[in-house]
């Protein structure tokens, strides 16, 4: 977590090994008088923590090369943007999904990146369902939280502790997603869903195993519900290892990993960066007509995606630059 520099991961991870070692303090111990006592030393640690980071956040900062303060502030506008949208629109949000193309509109000043997550999964939700579809998500989330921690005093000593930390995972994800957008994250989503589905088995039920029959027309929907969730997440990653990799690549070669990539998952981010290719390998070739044509092909990439991303300035650019001559 610290490699990564990530501020997200870096509060999860505190916040998860606190939560762990409350709960060990306070369902774990038999005897009364020790779980207070665990549970004083965990709430002083934690205070304590939160006491020194907020005493060395400049040095903090420094180390992970954040000292200018531009990615909190980019931050706390796009924030401050979504509960602006909340308000205009608070009953049943804008439409999950939307925000990448409503979003622009409404933002404080414009940024050269195209902004596909709010970087906070449950603002995001908020925004794209309203308050209605909200307060279903997290009544759904508060039951099963209330269901998982009061069985942790039913169960066996040797798995209250291997439960108590599937518990705390699951506290780690959600709360690294007030600040970033794990659940959009493939592997971050399959894993999160691995580490609830283990606390849910019934190798953690006492003396009985229960057992839920869904049928075959549920199951299949939910199959295919499952299927559907995870297709254009999986293209992105897709596309993205390829635009990694592209890079540093001979023109030609970049360019095609490129048009595979955005194959893959059509966004305007990915676009510019075909576009731009078209556009530097036109500058660089000595072949005249290879040089008008990649230009075209530039000019074609940007006209495309402005009609669909009317506001995005930087394909604006590609587009004058690589008009004919």
């Amino acid at each position: 977590v610290v490699a990564t520099r990530s501020r997200g991961g870096m509060l999860s991870l505190g916040v998860g090994i606190f939560f762990y070692s409350f709960l060990c303090c306070f369902f774990v111990p038999e005897k009364t008088k020790t779980r207070v006592k665990g549970v004083l030393l965990v709430i002083g640690l934690l205070a304590a923590a939160v006491a020194l980071v907020w005493w060395q956040a400049d040095a903090i900062n420094a180390y992970a090369q954040r000292a200018t303060g531009a990615s909190e502030e980019t931050r706390k506008m796009l924030y401050r943007t979504a509960w602006e949208m909340i308000q205009i629109y608070p009953w049943w949000g804008i439409g999950v999904g939307a925000m990448p193309v409503a979003i622009t509109s409404f933002m404080e000043y414009p940024l050269n990146a195209y902004v596909e997550r709010l970087h906070s999964d449950w603002l995001e939700m908020l925004l794209g369902m309203g308050f209605i579809g909200y307060v279903f998500v997290l009544a759904g989330a508060a039951m099963v939280v209330w269901i998982l921690i009061t069985r942790i005093p039913h169960l066996e000593r040797k798995k209250q502790l291997l439960y108590a930390a599937l518990l705390s995972a699951v506290v780690v994800m959600c709360v690294g997603s007030t600040v970033d957008f794990h659940f959009f994250i493939p592997a971050n989503a399959f894993l999160f869903f691995v580490i609830l589905g283990l606390a849910c088995s019934p190798s953690y039920y006492k003396g009985h195993v229960h057992t839920l029959s869904c049928g075959p027309v549920l199951t299949a929907a939910v199959c295919l519900a499952m299927a559907a969730a995870l297709y254009w997440p999986t293209q992105h990653t897709v596309a993205w290892r390829l635009f990694v990799f592209g890079k540093g690549l001979k023109p030609e070669s970049q360019i095609a990993l490129y048009q595979q990539g955005l194959g893959h998952y059509p966004s305007p981010r990915f676009a510019l960066r075909l576009g731009n290719a078209f556009y530097n390998y036109s500058r660089r070739t000595k072949d005249a007509q290879q040089a008008v044509a990649l230009r075209g092909q530039a000019h074609q990439t940007a006209a495309a995606y402005l009609e669909k991303y009317p506001k995005e300035k930087e394909l604006s650019k590609l587009y004058m630059i690589s008009l004919p001559n």
